[in-house]
């Protein structure tokens, strides 16, 4: 099976992204909407009248002998006249291109090409399979920014499959999240980085990703602990119940903290919910640095402000924002609370 047990609804007028790793099945469940796969069980039921489908390799869709021709003859095709079709393919970044032949096109240029065509026919669903995944990192922010303002302009119906999740994070209104065929969560970009529902959505949204170790919870008089490595955490009450309640007093559980939740500096916010840690690696990144270090060999990233003053070989004490953890079953990787 490459899909299974599928149960997901498309709202019309809305940008839905699907993500997920290689060979999880974002682009058969594109096939299956453009009706051009065929279901073996179950339906799907399309309600838009039009749909028009950019797939990885735009090749087939481009047959004229110039860039100029390719768009002229579809407009014409379409009812529009020669000015709409420049106009569209001016705002996708293709002035400069009509005389050339299609083939002599870069894989980028030749997306873009496709993608213009496409939007000349002002469908009702969009489906787009990795459309941006050839084009250099200038022009993908230019393209997102271009898709974002069409379907503003349009109210297409869009379903954008992607393995890039700052572009499913962006562009979508709602995000499928897929894994070997199965959907882990379907959910706003917001809900999905602040409440994952397992550990693999907590994983694989965000970047760099949620820190993810075992843990072992304890009680100690009235308060609970999250003890890992060198790390004893005491638990805000609430959370704390939330693990009595549900019986994981004693048990081994995976703990998650995003690395922005991790500070440096002034610990006096932080009782309780402090580690220590020798800095492996610093990347500073203009607005902001990553300090990179391991805890039971497990490797943690912390994002931190670039006034930081640590530095590789340093030993420092970090603090962990306990309003924003995450704890996971060891065992089903579901969500125990966030």
């Amino acid at each position: 099976w490459v899909l299974r047990g599928l149960d997901v609804t498309f709202s019309a007028g809305a940008v839905h992204a699907v993500v997920g790793g290689n060979g999880c099945g974002k682009s058969t469940m594109l096939s299956v909407l453009a009706k051009t796969a065929k279901l073996q069980r179950g339906r799907m039921v399309r309600g838009a009248a039009s749909a028009a489908l950019l797939p990885q390799n735009p090749k087939a869709l481009l047959v004229a002998e110039t860039v100029c021709d390719e768009l002229m003859e579809w407009a014409s095709a379409c009812g529009y006249d020669e000015t709409v079709a420049r106009e569209r393919a001016a705002s996708l970044g293709l002035d400069g291109l009509e005389t050339r032949h299609p083939y002599d096109l870069s894989g980028g240029q030749r997306q873009l090409l496709a993608l213009a065509k496409l939007l000349l026919i002002g469908p009702e669903l969009l489906l787009l399979d990795e459309p941006l995944s050839n084009l250099d990192a200038k022009l993908r922010v230019q393209m997102r920014i271009e898709i974002s303002k069409l379907h503003q302009r349009l109210g297409t119906t869009i379903i954008y499959v992607t393995h890039d999740q700052t572009e499913a994070m962006t562009l979508g209104t709602r995000i499928v999240v897929l894994k070997d065929g199965v959907i882990q969560q379907v959910d706003t970009p917001q809900n999905l980085y602040d409440k994952p529902a397992n550990k693999f959505v907590a994983g694989f949204i965000g970047s760099p990703q949620m820190n993810l170790i075992d843990a072992k919870v304890v009680q100690v008089g009235n308060q609970v602990h999250v003890q890992f490595g060198n790390a004893d955490i005491t638990l805000p009450d609430e959370k704390g119940k939330v693990l009595v309640q549900k019986g994981y007093v004693g048990k081994e559980v995976c703990f998650g903290i995003r690395p922005e939740d991790i500070h440096d500096g002034d610990m006096s916010n932080y009782p309780g919910a402090t580690l220590t840690a020798t800095i492996r690696v610093y990347e500073l990144l203009g607005a902001e640095v990553f300090l990179y270090f391991d805890i039971n060999e497990t490797s943690f990233t912390a994002r931190v402000s670039p006034r930081t003053t640590a530095r590789p070989g340093d030993t420092l004490t970090l603090g962990l924002d306990l309003s924003r953890i995450h704890i996971f079953d060891k065992d089903s990787e579901l969500v125990v609370l966030n």
